[in-house]
């Protein structure tokens, strides 16, 4: 018989999916977003969460200026743990193999270090070999150079509020989740960057350039 595995998507960033700006409606409802149903040979519901904010994301944001590179994002002094895709593959991994310990329990993953944004550009910096500035803007500022690159209004509304939830500090923390139920070593964001530097040979597809003077 087949029964379903529930897995929660990213609790981190549901305030932002759910919140009303401007009179908006949420584009997603918490019942939309929180839920989705996976068949597969499984003895009792599980649920599982990630955050959603992965080095993946660093090269899209990325951009190559002069000799060097630079992160022009709206997330102020916030922090996260960036965690890689591959490394939370690990602990989806083990709890399919073994669903019934983890019945109904959420885990927020994290990464091993939680770091700003300056600290990133940093770790980018010493991956690659080049100087790497980390330059915050305003979320005002940020939205308008994702819609000056054709970005969807959706998009844009809900990583605006991604942002503001970054600089109130929803993503922060730390845990060891990836070691204990992954049996896993998860990477640093050095050894991500270190591991994709062809990702950072131009720019990436969401890279804002500096306001006009």
């Amino acid at each position: 018989m087949k029964t379903r595995v529930r897995l929660v998507l990213p609790s981190s960033i549901l305030p932002a999916f759910n919140r009303r700006r401007k009179g908006q409606e949420p584009y997603v409802t918490a019942g939309q977003t929180r839920i989705s149903p996976l068949a597969v040979k499984c003895p009792a519901p599980v649920k599982h969460r990630t955050p959603g904010l992965h080095p993946e994301w660093i090269s899209t944001w990325w951009g190559r200026e002069g000799e060097g590179g630079v992160l022009r994002l709206p997330f102020g002094n916030g922090r996260h743990a960036p965690v890689a895709a591959a490394d939370q593959a690990h602990v989806i991994a083990a709890i399919l193999q073994n669903p019934e310990p983890h019945d109904r329990q959420a885990y927020p993953l994290h990464g091993p270090a939680e770091m700003d944004h300056y600290g990133i550009a940093a770790a980018v910096s010493r991956a690659l070999g080049i100087p790497v500035s980390y330059q915050p803007v305003s979320i005002d500022e940020f939205a308008a150079g994702l819609a000056s690159l054709g970005r969807s209004p959706h998009m844009i509304q809900h990583l605006s509020n991604v942002a503001i939830d970054y600089q109130n500090g929803i993503f922060q923390g730390t845990n060891n989740l990836i070691e204990v139920i992954g049996d896993h070593t998860p990477m640093t964001v050095e050894e991500f960057v270190t591991s994709r530097k062809h990702d950072f040979d131009q720019n990436g597809p969401n890279h804002v350039l500096p306001k006009p003077i």
